[in-house]
């Protein structure tokens, strides 16, 4: 019990470690973006951590390593924290950088609690209608209210990205064949189609 209670935290720390790395390894966009690059990289580490921690406790629930009991502790501190993440922090962090810094630090504090606060009221408001809850229906545990309203809108959102992208790929696609063709890219294609016909 002792042991497991040890490895969790050290698992997390690990992914975090992992995520970090990763995010810090390639030539990212967020350094000309962002005023602290710092900030980005750590919270797509969390939010790797996070997951990855999901995946852990998912094999570690099939193999029966640790206890029922921790177990259900570990997948409720794990989804509290990124939903923390998703619903509170990276708002939070996207509306503190959207808005112009030149309203001053007060402004612009007040400003982002304005926009989280919409954010939240929307979130919550479009994610009852989304999933299909009644205003007469019972309420809900926090948490469980919480889940029904992001696969709610998880699931609307997956849809109207794969609908654009049903839509804009062949477009795209055809429109690379629409351009006009030009004297020079025949000229090179006939010479390509000659030197194929003598090395043949």
């Amino acid at each position: 019990m002792l042991l497991a209670l040890a490895t969790g935290p050290a698992v997390l720390l690990a992914l975090f470690a992992a995520g970090w790395r990763f995010s810090r390894g390639g030539a990212g966009v967020q350094e000309s973006f962002f005023s602290r690059p710092n900030i980005p990289h750590a919270l797509f580490a969390a939010v790797f951590a996070l997951c990855a921690f999901l995946a852990v406790l998912l094999v570690s629930e099939v193999m029966s390593l640790t206890s029922p009991g921790l177990l259900h502790v570990a997948w409720e501190f794990d989804f509290a924290l990124l939903s923390a993440l998703l619903i509170l922090i990276v708002p939070w962090h996207y509306f503190s950088h959207s808005l112009p810094q030149r309203l001053g630090r007060v402004l612009n504090s007040a400003a982002c609690l304005c926009a989280q606060g919409a954010f939240l009221l929307l979130f919550w408001r479009l994610g009852r209608a989304a999933a299909g809850l009644s205003p007469q229906a019972p309420r809900l545990p926090p948490l469980a209210a919480l889940v029904t309203r992001l696969g709610a809108l998880g699931i609307y959102l997956v849809a109207v990205l794969s609908g654009f992208g049903s839509v804009s790929v062949p477009f795209s696609y055809i429109a690379l064949f629409v351009q006009p063709v030009h004297q020079g890219e025949i000229a090179v294609m006939e010479a390509q189609l000659a030197s194929l016909g003598t090395s043949l």
